[in-house]
């Protein structure tokens, strides 16, 4: 956790928390990144993404930048489509599901949960794990709402005419300008943790609106402060009445946030 303080202003904190397997960075280089820079303010950008996310957050709060609109969230599910996940999404108001796909030779079985799957507009993601088992033509007939990151962009823009792809990781390997020419993706799924400062996730999100994309913001595990300044990042840049992936997770505090007919509130 970081904090900046004057005698002029309440303390104000943000969180830098690299994300282990998905980050390149690790806890050690931020902490060893801010002891080389010692105090003082501003801090220049660091070029580690979670730190960077930090102290852009401060930055904005220190600036007064507080946002408001809902923010209405998307569940999230594993591959086993648990009723009592699903009833506890049910009583919450989500009416926007995500599940995690690709596991290696059960395309056919994760295919066929999903057409079960009713009452909620379905999301898949398969963090580029679909193998040569995966038949889109069947999967374009689930009518899914997006399908994330099916394959690495060079295989999977072949589908796009087919499935509603969005980027993931691919996001953090091009640049928002190549959202502008070729074949596109439908949307384009921000991790601000992963991505780093908010002029980086600025022009993310007015690119993908000058290219008629939707923007999605989610989480990478963060705590209440992080999913915290998530709500602020999502509100200053996304269009409203998108379904973001920021339900509270269980590394949040249990009391830190309230989710009512399917919109996310902090709770004071």
């Amino acid at each position: 956790m970081l904090e900046l303080s004057s005698p002029e202003a309440p303390v104000l904190r943000a969180e830098a928390a690299p994300l282990p397997g998905h980050s390149l960075e690790s806890l050690e280089q931020v902490q060893a990144w801010l002891e080389r820079w010692g105090a003082g303010w501003p801090v220049p950008r660091s070029d580690l993404a979670s730190l960077d996310f930090a102290l852009s957050d401060l930055q904005l709060q220190l600036d007064g930048h507080e946002s408001e609109g809902d923010v209405h969230v998307n569940g999230l599910l594993d591959e086993v489509l648990r009723d009592d996940d699903l009833s506890a999404l049910v009583a919450q108001g989500v009416d926007t599901v995500k599940v995690k796909v690709g596991r290696k030779g059960q395309a056919d079985a994760e295919h066929r949960a999903l057409s079960e799957l009713a009452g909620f507009r379905i999301r898949a993601d398969a963090n580029r794990g679909m193998g040569e088992d995966f038949d889109p033509d069947a999967w374009a007939a689930l009518a899914l709402d997006l399908f994330e990151e099916p394959a690495p962009w060079s295989r999977a823009v072949r589908w796009a005419g087919r499935l509603p792809l969005a980027w993931d990781e691919t996001v953090r390997e091009l640049a928002p300008d190549d959202l502008l020419t070729g074949i596109r993706p439908r949307a384009v799924v921000l991790k601000p943790t992963l991505m780093g400062s908010f002029e980086r996730l600025e022009a993310w999100a007015r690119a993908a609106r000058g290219a008629g994309r939707r923007v999605i913001f989610s989480h990478a595990y963060e705590s209440e402060l992080g999913l915290a300044a998530l709500l602020r990042w999502t509100r200053l840049l996304a269009p409203p009445g998108e379904r973001h992936g920021l339900l509270p997770h269980r590394f949040c505090a249990p009391d830190s946030f309230v989710v009512q007919g399917g919109i996310i509130r902090g709770v004071s």
